[in-house]
């Protein structure tokens, strides 16, 4: 099989792929569609007349930016607040500042990953190191050459293939194809490219990788990554993430459902507006006993209406109109699709997808169970996982990375009432003081990035100059 082969799940997902990015896009990527998402009244007729209607059909239509609207919603809820970053190895501090070598930070890596497992449930993202003729650097030669592990994303549709084997009891990614665009000529002002396929392979117990052009043939040698101490990498540093889980399978996007009923939308939008221009345009018809000579002689101007006009009919004349019934179903229809795609965008947040107030999706939206939740749970796995790979790289701790995103999506509150009772709880010894700090982090009272040792320290060198009743609770 050739290099550029897809495997059968990528063949199978690539027309939603491409659905819910057009989607997500908005109205022009939609009508750029063409056909594709609205098809043509009287298809079989390819006459001028006809194909000039479609394209006044496809310009009435209406798109309603459902997609794009909640996908950002979404990626904003869980980026209200920073991720936690409690460990990170001074090797790859810079990571925070710049995660891919081109300047993006961790923070805008993570919310492209987010974006991309809600609209096409799935990206790849590749730790790699850049190549040199040292052996085993030092850390100095390191800081010399600015060699600096990265974070290289992949959507889906450049992940075109890839093989796991079971080791033992787990499985092993042994092999990934990625699809990558090349610059071929740049004359400075224009550049010509185009595809080259990397391989990324388990042989013989050690990571290689390899390039090829679209006719098969390797573009030079092979890469042989090495961890910081020398040694050959014994996986490939490499993860699929999904919006279901972190396997190599294909999963399901959140916004499919709703990128589906956006599309019947601008379906049904389109035969409204249709319906509505024939219903407002008169249809007229004259009677007379005048020969059409005659006809046209005493009305030299033709057929004019409106209120300074007048036309002469002879005897027996008479003005005939009629239009078209407007269809009530169809505005009903729009209707009914709006109320069902704010449905569908929260139940990506709410807890089992069970339709809910906006008061009590904010109290009983449990993490562990909503759509996002798991969203960001497979993101913040597969991105600590990156992190630890990159510390290898550099020469750091993996064991050191702890990074968490946040999964407090709705704003949180705490009246006096509870702070009392809690003041009151740790007093009498039924929770402890990490607790307390616990519960006034979640609404911001304290900031999520101190720790209690920093607010330790604070406190033992500057006394509480507050006394009496701090809430003024009676």
């Amino acid at each position: 099989m050739p290099v550029t082969s897809h495997h059968p799940q990528f063949a199978f997902a690539l027309d939603t792929w491409r659905r819910n990015r057009d989607a997500v896009a908005g109205q022009e990527a939609i009508r750029r569609g063409g056909t594709r998402y609205l098809p043509m009244p009287n298809a079989e007729d390819k006459s001028p007349a006809n194909l000039a209607r479609y394209d006044r059909y496809i310009e009435r239509a209406l798109w309603y930016a459902s997609p794009e609207r909640t996908k950002n919603s979404l990626i904003g809820s869980v980026f209200r607040k920073g991720p936690e970053v409690e460990s990170l190895p001074e090797q790859i501090q810079y990571m925070l500042e710049d995660a891919d070598g081109a300047g993006v930070s961790l923070i805008q890596t993570g919310k492209e990953i987010i974006g991309e497992l809600l609209e096409v449930g799935r990206i790849g993202v590749l730790v790699d190191y850049p190549r040199h003729d040292l052996q085993n650097p030092s850390q100095e030669q390191v800081r010399e050459l600015d060699l600096r592990a990265n974070l290289a994303t992949y959507p889906a549709e450049t992940v075109i293939n890839w093989r796991v084997e079971k080791v033992g009891g787990r499985f092993v990614l042994k092999m990934v194809v990625l699809k990558e665009e090349r610059i071929i000529n740049d004359d400075g002002y224009d550049k010509e490219t185009d595809f080259q396929y990397r391989v990324l392979r388990m042989e013989s117990g050690a990571y290689v990788q390899r390039v090829f052009d679209e006719s098969g043939v390797q573009i030079g040698d092979d890469i042989v990554p090495v961890r910081a101490d020398g040694s050959r990498w014994p996986v490939i540093p490499f993860v699929i993430l999904g919006a279901e889980n972190n396997r190599t399978d294909v999963d399901k996007a959140p916004l499919s459902h709703l990128c589906n009923h956006a599309i019947a939308y601008w379906q049904t939008s389109a035969d409204h507006r249709e319906n509505l221009y024939t219903h407002g345009q008169l249809t007229l018809g004259i009677t007379s006993d005048m020969s059409h000579e005659d006809f046209k002689q005493a009305n030299p101007n033709g057929i004019v209406v409106g209120a300074p006009y007048g036309v002469f009919l002879g005897e027996n004349g008479g003005f005939h109109t009629a239009t078209a019934p407007e269809s009530s179903s169809l505005s009903k229809a729009l209707k009914d699709l709006r109320e069902e795609m704010a449905e569908l965008g929260a139940q990506i947040i709410q807890k089992g997808g069970q339709a809910q107030t906006a008061e009590a999706a904010r109290i009983d939206a449990a993490a562990e169970s909503s759509v996002l939740s798991n969203v960001v749970g497979n993101a913040s796995e597969g991105i600590e996982q990156c992190l630890e790979w990159a510390a290898i790289f550099m020469g750091g701790n993996a064991d050191a990375v702890e990074y968490r995103l946040n999964t407090d999506f709705f704003d949180e509150t705490l009246d006096p009432q509870a702070r009392l009772a809690m003041q009151q709880e740790l007093n009498m010894g039924l929770i402890g003081k990490s607790d307390y700090r616990r519960a006034l982090r979640k609404v911001d009272i304290i900031d999520s990035s101190r720790s209690d040792e920093d607010i330790d320290e604070e406190v033992a060198t500057t006394p509480p100059s507050i006394t009496g009743n701090p809430l003024g609770l009676e």
